[in-house]
């Protein structure tokens, strides 16, 4: 026979459990009931296109719902091959990424210049990574990146400045490219307007070592350096993190008023974590007891 003290164990660990089983059912309700299940299928499969495969929030697209992922990382799949996302005014290829515990990388290409920098799409982007801290994503530059300059239209005697050129008819003729050392040499010497158009776009700096030491046409080494493209890092928000790690999928819901994020869990969905279902504690429960 038992004693009281083990009565009393037995019955305060009953006591817990019940109580936890009544809190998790009342404190993270299911939205929209049955349907919740679908999203956290929906969600778990990731984006894909072409080899690139299971791209996750804050990105979407494909075959996913818009409740994937957030409406400003919305990425369409251009001719079965190129999976594309806009910041600001311009549109940039993924070409490749990685996840770590911390920081994932993404290694993208101007999608206007794929096609090399004479191509008639290329226009001045405005590349930039500040507007994503509202996001809850440290998003940044990853240390190997540097500015290549590219120089349409140039009046002389401005043109004679630049040592490194290619000829590009598409683009007004000759265009002059520079990195950020050359560069620094190079503006003091340019008054305002003197080229019809100067863009920056963000490359490896060892991608340009062969044509900046040769001195020869530069456009295919300048094609190449653009479509190997450049790295982002960023860092995955914190109250996702905490929702992958209790099993949940990071999502979005735009049609309320609160707070946008929603953890997608097998049984609901939620604005924190997930909670193991109510069985696996009755499962407990009769293991301990």
């Amino acid at each position: 026979m038992e004693d009281s003290s083990d009565l009393s164990l037995k019955s305060l660990l009953i006591t817990i459990i019940s109580i936890f089983l009544v809190c998790s059912t009342t404190t993270f309700p299911s939205s929209r009931g049955e349907e919740d299940d679908d999203r956290f299928r929906e969600c778990s499969r990731g984006y894909e296109c072409g080899e690139l495969r299971n791209l996750s929030y804050p990105f979407w697209g494909g075959d996913q719902p818009q409740h994937c992922g957030h409406p400003d990382f919305h990425v369409t799949c251009h001719s079965g091959n190129h999976s594309v996302f806009r910041v600001e005014n311009g549109q940039y290829s993924i070409l490749s990424f990685k996840y770590s515990d911390r920081n994932n990388t993404l290694r993208v290409a101007r999608f206007d210049m794929l096609d090399g920098p004479c191509s008639r799409q290329v226009q001045n982007v405005n590349t930039t990574t500040s507007r994503y801290l509202q996001y809850g994503l440290d998003v940044h530059f990853a240390s190997t990146v540097k500015n290549l300059t590219l120089f349409y239209g140039c009046k002389t005697p401005e043109a004679a400045y630049f040592p490194y050129k290619f000829s590009c008819p598409e683009k007004s003729g000759t265009v002059f490219y520079a990195n950020d050392s050359l560069l620094e040499s190079v503006e003091p010497n340019l008054r305002p307007g003197s080229c019809s158009e100067v863009i920056w776009v963000p490359i490896f700096p060892d991608a340009l070592d062969k044509s900046l030491s040769s001195g020869d046409d530069g456009m295919e080494e300048v094609g190449r350096a653009l479509s190997e493209g450049f790295e982002v890092i960023y860092s995955e928000s914190e109250v996702c993190k905490e929702c992958e790690d209790s099993g949940g999928i990071c999502g979005y819901d735009s049609s309320t008023s609160d707070q946008y994020f929603r953890c997608f869990c097998r049984d609901g969905v939620t604005t924190g974590l997930c909670i193991p279902r109510p069985g696996m504690f009755y499962f407990l429960a009769f293991i301990i007891l």
